[in-house]
């Protein structure tokens, strides 16, 4: 399996909440894995409150939002970009 061989949008999972953990529990599904294997990479709060709630281990980008936003949403670890 390639890095884009699952795809997972609203079509899928029909969530409506921006943190939802639906569309990671599903693309770790369709990956044959648990949420827990999985690294979800975000830049917005909610992305990663919905990866926590889907009980993976979660990447903060400080691409779009502050210091302080990204932190209140407690992801496991916290990067400025992925340049490097």
């Amino acid at each position: 399996m390639s890095a884009f061989d699952v795809w997972v949008g609203v079509v899928d999972t029909g969530f409506s909440s921006g943190s939802s953990p639906d569309p990671y529990i599903l693309g770790a599904e369709k990956c044959g894995v648990k949420p827990e294997r999985c690294l979800v990479v975000e830049d917005a709060p909610n992305g990663i409150r919905s990866g926590n709630a889907a009980g993976c281990k979660t990447l903060g980008l400080l691409t779009t939002h502050s210091p302080e936003q990204v932190a209140e949403a407690t992801p496991d670890y916290t990067v400025k970009d992925l340049s490097r």
